[in-house]
């Protein structure tokens, strides 16, 4: 098995790169690549081995990472070298610049909405096997509707916030739809002194608040009227935070106290989850020196079954790893946010990690909005009075 990044052009493996560098990211839709060229490709009178439009599949110790396409391309040169570079994304990349008119649709689950709309590129949807039982995916939409002028990729980020999930996507190029935390790295750790090249960490308190207020309101009824049914008041602290700085935000029309809480409750821990974030360097690909066999996946669900999207034996993101390090305070699991893999005559083989806590990709639920019935009363009645007297 190779330990190289693998670069396939149209079919074709090429070789020769000064350097490069392949990030996947959890929740980003569309992983990317970018690499530099030999010089030699202009000494030796060849034509340039990709330009932009190319079909590129990327593997790195083997395993297939990413397929796309080539987007930008650079060339320049003097007198004694050339500098070339080329930098694209997955084929998903497609979906987040372009948009077109799609009819309302009616009662279908997010994976039809979502297959309907990656039909016409050639993109297949995957759904994460921890989603399959999952009650509240399955659940049909009453309706969605593609706005004029927004993008496929808005339209289904818009349309993962009404059933929790994240949108990523897989090393052939297709949408993956998936939930923060399925898997888990169970032979590996990170430990500073022992595996980490370098590290780094940054902290902010500028979005984190001690107190989070979310007012709302509920339709009334017999039991549950004026002033009570007017104002829902929901308050959640967050004992985390450094001093008193509450915040105070507003639910959607018609949103009752359940849903206010789970609004201050999302927004307190994605605030603190996202307050903290930490980079680590790891010398090469792999989760450990030598390959791991199939039947030893380095990533299995975090509910005890392998996941068909796992792969065996590199780094990858959306996977819970166990971090020491008594540098930086942590010692516990966090949540691999974006890989990058990368490799250069200077720095050799080298993965950097994205590392936050599991809550910051937490998704909170987004109600459906609700198709508003026909009144069988009213204008009904009076345009059909309008149209009998007309006729």
């Amino acid at each position: 098995m190779s330990d190289e990044i693998e670069i396939s052009v149209n079919g074709k493996k090429h070789s020769a790169w000064e350097s490069c560098s392949v990030t996947l990211q959890l929740d980003a839709v569309a992983d990317s690549f970018e690499m530099r060229y030999a010089d030699r490709w202009l000494q030796d009178g060849e034509s340039f081995p990709i330009l932009e439009g190319d079909e590129v599949n990327v593997s790195v110790a083997g395993e297939r990472v990413l397929s796309g396409y080539a987007e930008d391309f650079e060339a320049g040169y003097n007198k004694e070298s050339a500098q070339l570079s080329c930098s694209g994304r997955s084929r998903t990349g497609d979906l987040l610049d372009c948009s077109d008119t799609y009819p309302a649709v009616i009662e279908q689950t997010m994976q039809q909405i979502a297959e309907s709309l990656c039909e016409p590129f050639g993109i297949a949807v995957e759904v994460d096997p921890a989603l399959l039982a999952d009650a509240q995916f399955a659940e049909p939409l009453e309706q969605f509707q593609v706005e004029l002028g927004e993008t496929v990729g808005d339209a289904l980020r818009r349309l993962a916030r009404q059933r929790g999930v994240l949108l990523s996507c897989t090393p052939a190029g297709d949408l993956l739809i998936t939930r923060a935390g399925t898997r888990r790295i169970t032979e590996a750790a990170i430990r500073y002194g022992e595996n980490v090249l370098s590290g780094s960490c940054s902290a902010s308190t500028k979005e984190r608040f001690s107190r989070y207020t979310v007012k709302g309101q509920m339709p009334g009824s017999d039991q549950w009227h004026g002033k009570q049914a007017a104002t829902v008041n929901v308050t959640v602290d967050d004992d985390g935070a450094p001093r008193h700085r509450p915040t105070v935000m507003f639910a959607d029309d018609g949103q009752g106290f359940e849903w206010c809480k789970k609004r201050a409750t999302f927004e307190r821990n994605q605030a603190a989850g996202r307050a903290e974030r930490f980079t680590y360097t790891v010398q090469g690909w792999r989760t450990s020196p030598k390959p791991q066999k199939a039947s030893a996946l380095a990533i299995v669900d975090a509910l005890g079954a392998s996941s068909k999207q796992a792969p065996t034996g590199i780094w990858y993101p959306n996977a819970l790893v166990t971090v020491q390090d008594g540098r930086f305070g942590v010692d516990g699991e966090l949540l691999i946010a974006s890989v990058t893999y990368a490799w250069s005559l200077v720095s050799g083989r080298v993965t950097t990690l994205e590392l936050m806590s599991k809550e910051a990709f937490d998704v909170l639920v987004v109600p459906e909005r609700k198709r508003k019935k026909r009144r069988k009363g009213g204008k009904d009645k009076l345009g059909a009075a309008i149209r009998d007297s007309l006729r």
